[in-house]
């Protein structure tokens, strides 16, 4: 079964309060409350590109495949990498928030890297 997991996004980008922050993004108080519970059963190519450019991320993050016991997950299939395995989520701000201050300045200057890598990369 597919479902949007939004969740683990918000999660991702350290937003601890999701509605204000979709809010602030330019988001209505009901949608932005339908996207932090997951509310939707449908969602439409314009709304789907905006909440990809707001959580700068791409339609396959937001998401993620259990396959039935029907279904079982061949790792050949097309759907097999939106299969999240809970533990191998990355709780980045967690792991950020439990570093010593002094850590932070090599955690940004390799974040800082690994940007200027990707620049370069999309650039050639």
């Amino acid at each position: 079964m597919l479902a949007f997991n939004f969740s683990k996004i918000f999660a991702a980008r350290g937003i601890v309060k999701p509605v204000p922050y979709l809010i602030e993004q330019g988001l209505s108080p009901n949608y932005a409350t339908k996207v932090a519970n997951s509310r939707f059963v449908r969602l439409d190519l314009p709304n789907l590109e905006r909440l990809c450019i707001i959580l700068n991320c791409t339609p396959n993050d937001l998401l993620e495949w259990t396959p039935s016991a029907k279904n079982k997950a061949n790792p050949d299939h097309p759907l097999y990498p939106l299969k999240r395995e809970e533990e191998k989520m990355i709780k980045l701000a967690q792991v950020i928030n439990s570093l010593p201050i002094e850590s932070l300045d090599e955690v940004q200057q390799a974040v800082e890297s690994i940007k200027e890598k990707k620049k370069a990369a999309s650039a050639s």
